[in-house]
């Protein structure tokens, strides 16, 4: 299968628009903006080679200026039946095709050629392109349906919120045949190494990834969505049971290089959104964190959510226990290991034999720091209250760490490796 087939074929299987002109972008070799009618931006290509003051301001904006929109030069294509090729006031040729369903204008796909005028065969490309837009959109609008897909764009419908209504949710699943097992988790699964865009051969791989493990995992329901598999995956009564599917689950991921995010459990089927976003979230923290996979589940990073949310407004280093803030002043002054010995200490349940061994000290070189410790915080390890707030101390570093101090973030956890997350 040469490249463009391959580009094609990833194309028409894709679920999002931004991933189908990502796609998109290796068949036509320039950058891509679609918008809806209404000037919104639906999708853009990353272009940071490009300055162009106008392309920036749309990128960041998500919008474009109506003055650039010329939807005259659109409803011309849409009538012609061939995109429009024009020269804006600074000179910059600029592709416009229309996006239509049934001669009705639904979106604008811009192509600027910031290196000279387009080739026959990028304009069908466009074109093509152009036209599977719209496919995208009529079903986003409720134009069309597709019989062969219906469960997954209904599925996919769920995940990203965009039905919520339970009675009209149960009522889709039995016009489906949709047998939902309950309770559920959402897995997000993706590679290792996140691609930053979607080729056609990624796609077909993930494809045939997915249908992989469909075979193996035949009570779950798994698809491909844009550049994840996601997978809704019943939770069984029995403990030992469900234990085995998540280290079957967790073998498959690290035999095929991926990771996954996994949510909570829940027994309502109108919580897929929730869910979803909770296994988008495991995934990516996990990731910042640089924590051990292949599975990162939400139970475990959702006091990391929690942190990411208070950030947004607050100094988080102001939530610390002052015993930690003091250890990490002393450490800094004068070049110790405090505050990984008592995070140490503390992981392993007090336990100085323990801890000595996950330190590689002997127990009596031990004994001695938690002395000067305790001289320099004075505060109790015997109350529960406190060993609480100093252990989410600990997560308020590490996180603050991942997102505000990379490179010290780095040389730190070399020096104390105890306190990054397992």
């Amino acid at each position: 299968m040469n490249t463009f087939q391959e580009h094609l074929h990833a194309m028409v299987r894709c679920r999002t628009l931004q991933g189908l002109i990502d796609i998109a972008r290796g068949c036509v070799g320039n950058p891509l903006i679609l918008a809806n009618i209404t000037c919104n931006v639906l999708a853009i290509t990353s272009e940071p080679e490009i300055l162009d003051p106008r392309w920036l301001q749309i990128s960041n904006e998500k919008a474009l200026p109506v003055d650039l929109i010329n939807v005259t030069a659109y409803q011309s294509a849409l009538r012609s039946g061939s995109p429009s090729v024009t020269e804006d006031s600074t000179g910059l040729t600029v592709v416009r095709c229309p996006v239509a369903h049934e001669q009705r204008l639904i979106g604008y796909l811009m192509m600027p050629r910031y290196s000279g005028a387009p080739s026959t065969d990028e304009i069908d490309a466009l074109m093509l392109v152009a036209d599977l837009c719209a496919i995208r959109l009529q079903k986003d609008l409720n134009y069309v349906q597709y019989p062969e897909d219906m469960l997954e764009f209904f599925v996919s419908d769920l995940l990203n919120g965009v039905i919520r209504d339970e009675q009209r949710i149960l009522e889709r699943c039995r016009a489906l045949r949709w047998e939902f097992k309950l309770p559920y988790r959402v897995l997000t699964i993706c590679r290792e190494a996140h691609p930053e865009k979607t080729s056609g051969s990624d796609y077909l791989a993930l494809e045939e990834l997915c249908r992989t493990m469909s075979e193996q995992f035949s009570d779950s329901t798994i698809f491909v969505y844009g550049n994840h598999i996601k997978a809704i995956v019943p939770v069984h009564d029995k403990t030992t049971r469900d234990a085995l599917v998540l280290r079957d689950l967790g073998n498959f991921l690290t035999e095929h290089h991926l990771i996954g995010g996994v949510s909570q459990s829940s027994s309502r089927i109108r919580n897929l959104y929730s869910r979803h976003q909770q296994a988008l979230k495991a995934m990516e923290m996990g990731t910042l964190l640089s924590a051990t996979g292949p599975l990162f589940f939400y139970d475990t990073y959702s006091v990391y959510h929690c942190l990411e949310l208070c950030m947004r407004d607050n100094d988080i280093l102001q939530l610390c226990h002052s015993a930690v803030l003091l250890l990490e002043t002393y450490d800094r002054k004068y070049g110790t290991e405090l505050l990984g010995t008592l995070h140490a200490y503390l992981s392993c349940r007090q336990n100085i034999c323990d801890a000595a061994a996950s330190l590689f000290v002997h127990r009596n070189t031990l004994s001695k720091r938690l002395e000067k410790i305790n001289d320099i915080i004075h505060v109790d390890l015997n109350d529960a209250e406190t060993v609480f707030h100093l252990m989410f101390s600990y997560r308020i570093l590490e996180y603050y760490g991942a997102t505000s101090m990379r490179e010290s973030y780095d040389t730190w956890m070399e020096k104390s490796p105890t306190l990054r997350h397992p």
